[in-house]
C-alpha cells in the first residue's frame, strides 16, 4: 500500500463516521437516552464518531500533503 492508498483511505473512513453521526443524530428520536447497558447517552456516541472522523480526516490530509511535498 502506498501512502496515497492509506491517506486516501483515512480520509474516506473519516468522512464515513462523520456520516455516520450526523445520520445518527438526525435519526435519534431522544439524545439523552443510553445505548443499551452501556450507560452512554447517544449524544456521546455521536460525539465519538464525530470527533474520530475529523482526526482521521486531518490525520489523512497531513500525510497526503507531507507525502506530496516530501522529496525521493
Amino acid at each position: 500500500m502506498t501512502k496515497y492508498e492509506d491517506s486516501a483511505g483515512l480520509l474516506c473512513f473519516g468522512v464515513f463516521l462523520m456520516g455516520l453521526a450526523v445520520f445518527i443524530w438526525f435519526r435519534a428520536p431522544d439524545l439523552g437516552e443510553t445505548i443499551a447497558r452501556s450507560g452512554l447517552p447517544v449524544w456521546g456516541l455521536i460525539a465519538l464518531l464525530a470527533f474520530a472522523g475529523v482526526g482521521m480526516v486531518i490525520v489523512g490530509g497531513v500525510k497526503l500533503l507531507l507525502g506530496h511535498f516530501r522529496k525521493k
